[in-house]
Order: C-alpha cells, then structure tokens, then sequence
C-alpha cells in the first residue's frame, strides 16, 4: 500500500477510479459467492 502512495499524490483522480472499480469488482465477486455457495 505505501508504494501506491506516490502515484496517490501523482494522480489522485486516476487512483481513486482505480481503487473504486476494484471495490465494486470485489463486491460483485462476495455477493456472486454469496449466492452460489447456498
């Protein structure tokens, strides 16, 4: 995680795009395995 801090500073636009389209993408994945594993 600290060496994301640069690129943080650098490109804070980019980077919080980049961390929401990896939360949502993990949030799919947990509610598809919710799903399934029942």
């Amino acid at each position: 995680m600290t060496s994301l801090t640069p690129f943080c500073n650098v490109c804070p636009v980019t980077y919080s795009r980049f961390l929401s389209e990896n939360f949502m993408e993990y949030q799919v994945r947990e509610f598809i395995n919710e799903k399934y594993t029942k």
